[in-house]
């Protein structure tokens, strides 16, 4: 399955991603950084472990298929890397668009692939999580990366940031028109308020 988050994607608050911090390498040589978006990367702690992690779940996919699987899982990579370079084009900040960018791909590859699910002390995301809420007739899926989850529900998708909550944890943004929407944990349980619509109960089941 292919998506096309970028249609619909929310854009991360650049709050959850801190842009300097240089004590963590990312998967490529900092040294031969190809445009903004890598270099954004080699700046942030937080955007390089999202890097790292994004290798990571492919090197489990690409050991996991072979043939035309492969040439195709392959080709989708380098269209990611190619998108998520040209994020010095977004409207928005530069980070947030990188940010939001590997948290999609993230969803994409764990969705995808059953073995980049295998649990891992390595690993910084989780999912896919499949979240039933009583207003929508399909569930949303649901992926965590750090500070970020990445939401999937029929044609939409969002990637929302998580804020500092003394009760759960609380992950919000705007829609790509504009609208809030927020999504709220706790254990199994889960308050899900999609653009345009109504806070709903929700639960969260199984990966």
């Amino acid at each position: 399955m292919k998506w096309s988050f970028g249609l619909v994607m929310v854009l991360t608050s650049a709050a959850g991603i801190p842009a300097v911090a240089q004590t963590l390498s990312p998967s490529f040589d900092c040294t031969k950084a190809d445009g903004a978006a890598e270099e954004a990367v080699c700046a942030s702690d937080a955007l390089a472990a999202l890097d790292l992690e994004t290798a990571r779940l492919y090197e489990l996919a690409t050991a996991s298929v072979e043939g035309e699987p492969l040439d195709m899982l392959q080709s989708f990579q380098r269209g990611w890397i190619k998108g998520r370079n040209e994020c010095w084009k977004a409207e928005v900040a530069l980070i947030d668009c990188v940010a939001a960018s590997y948290a999609t791909r993230i969803h994409e590859l764990r969705a995808s692939y059953p073995a980049t699910q295998v649990e891992s002390a390595d690993a910084i995301s989780t999912g896919p999580w499949q979240v039933t809420c009583g207003g929508l007739d399909t569930p949303v899926q649901a992926v965590f990366a750090t500070t970020l989850v990445s939401l999937l529900w029929g044609e939409n998708a969002v990637v929302l940031t998580r804020a500092e909550t003394a009760s759960g944890a609380i992950y919000d943004g705007v829609f790509y028109d504009g609208q809030p929407v927020t999504f709220w944990t706790k254990g199994q349980e889960a308050l899900f308020m999609p653009p345009g619509g109504v806070e709903m109960a929700c639960e969260i089941g199984s990966e």
